[in-house]
């Protein structure tokens, strides 16, 4: 299925597999994206902005993760500039349904979240609890060498 999300004043436009995406119709219409397709997404907003050169960098994995507290989305690249790693943290905080409060030991919701508008006109929510980028390669690739 295709749709589009808004970010960074673009209108992506995104395609997200079947197999991700479970679509209720008991009365009223919803969706649900698996945190698998949410990273897809993330992936391919990110691929899309490099593309526009709002962003810069050699290689880009995503790493998602379901666990009993909630879900993650772990970005890893490598080779970019200060500028871009400065935008990729906001696009990660985007896809955030909220942040935890240490303070008050409490997980604070967002009130708006990050959602793609399917062609068919069905909104589904793409934010997910906790989000990391990292300035290196996953533990489970071997070493990635940029050519300059």
């Amino acid at each position: 299925m295709n749709g589009i999300i808004k970010v960074m004043g673009y209108d992506i436009p995104i395609s997200i597999l079947d197999k991700y995406l479970t679509i209720y119709t008991s009365g009223f219409s919803m969706a649900y994206l698996s945190v698998g397709g949410k990273g897809s997404v993330v992936r391919q907003v990110m691929k899309y902005l490099k593309n526009v050169g709002e962003i810069y960098f050699d290689k880009l994995w995503i790493r998602t993760e379901n666990y009993s507290g909630g879900n993650s989305i772990r970005c890893y690249v490598v080779g970019e500039d200060e500028k871009s790693g400065q935008k990729m943290k906001e696009i990660m905080s985007l896809f955030e349904m909220g942040s935890f409060n240490g303070m008050e030991d409490i997980y604070e919701y967002k009130m708006v979240k990050l959602q793609v508008e399917m062609d068919n006109g069905l909104l589904v929510e793409c934010s997910t609890k906790y989000n990391q980028l990292y300035d290196k390669q996953p533990y489970d690739v071997k070493p990635y060498e940029v050519v300059k």
